[in-house]
């Protein structure tokens, strides 16, 4: 009866030892997933912040361009009509962004709102493009026009500048939506 006993008592240890490994399991799973999730919540953190910062500078544009109306009333309305557009573009993008919710939402689903949020930022720079574009053309022409080369090279200087700044937040947001991704991918 003594060695019935003792296998009895080493199955229950051995089933308890075998439940308490499955736990060990399963919180370490979870603690990888909220890793996981606070990394993409930083990286989705940092983008809300550049279309939070985009929106207010295109804001403030606006303000700014109003002193050049004595100049071109047209350049003015073509500035304010951009920014505005623009502006809208980055509140959109701020809350398309802050509706990524990692705590309410499937790796599958937080993917797929990653995969259309980049989808999203390529038509929105193309509407920019194609808006922007004509804008630099007819500023460029304006103030060539002028016979005044000091304030046509500012323009131009102005162009390049803005141009590296886009490029370079344009090259910040890509990597931050691509570190979401594989984040999200490694799942």
């Amino acid at each position: 009866g003594g060695n019935i006993m003792n296998i009895e008592d080493l199955r229950r240890s051995w089933n308890s030892l075998d439940t308490r490994v499955d736990e060990i399991e399963e919180s370490t799973r979870e603690l990888e997933r909220r890793i996981t999730a606070n990394r993409v919540t930083t990286s989705r953190d940092k983008l809300k912040a550049i279309a939070r910062n985009m929106a207010i500078a295109c804001f403030a544009a606006i303000m700014t361009s109003f002193p050049l109306w004595k100049m071109s009333s047209t350049m003015v309305l073509m500035l304010c009509v951009f920014f505005l557009v623009m502006g809208a573009i980055q509140v959109h993008t701020y809350l398309t962004t802050d509706a990524i919710n990692l705590s309410r939402m499937t790796v599958a689903e937080a993917l797929k709102s990653v995969y259309d949020l980049e989808q999203m930022r390529w038509r929105k720079r193309a509407i920019g493009m194609i808006m922007g574009i004509p804008l630099l053309l007819y500023m460029l022409y304006f103030f060539y026009s002028m016979d005044e080369p000091v304030i046509f090279y500012g323009c131009c200087a102005g162009v390049a500048i803005g141009a590296t700044i886009g490029l370079i937040i344009n090259h910040r947001n890509v990597e931050l939506l691509k570190q979401m991704r594989r984040e999200l991918e490694d799942k």
